[in-house]
């Protein structure tokens, strides 16, 4: 994965990459969910699904919470309400996690 300090995203391998964390970074807005995050994060889920080598994944967040849900100062996020396109469950993480097998 390429990932800057700024990645919304960040991901850490760990036990020779059998563990991965996967690190919600929007710390200044709760990890609060906003269209850009949700499809790197289901970008992120998508690879590590095909990653045989990864054993367990651990969703976290940076700074002080989790997830605040869905960023209410974005505008509606298309990704999250379609789910009938294949493009759209591409995109979409709940889906991306669903399919990973770990």
């Amino acid at each position: 994965f390429m990932e800057t300090e700024k990645a919304l995203v960040k991901v850490e391998r760990r036990s020779g990459g059998a563990i991965v964390v996967v690190t919600l970074n929007r710390p200044q807005h709760l990890n609060a969910v906003n269209e850009s995050l949700c499809r790197e994060l289901a970008r992120v889920f998508a690879h590590l699904r095909q990653d045989k080598d990864v054993r367990a994944v651990i969703l976290t967040g940076a700074g002080k919470a989790f997830c605040a849900g869905a960023d209410l100062n974005s505008p509606p996020d298309a990704v999250l309400q379609a789910t009938d396109s294949t493009d759209a469950l591409q995109s979409n993480p709940v889906h991306q996690i669903s399919l990973c097998p770990v």
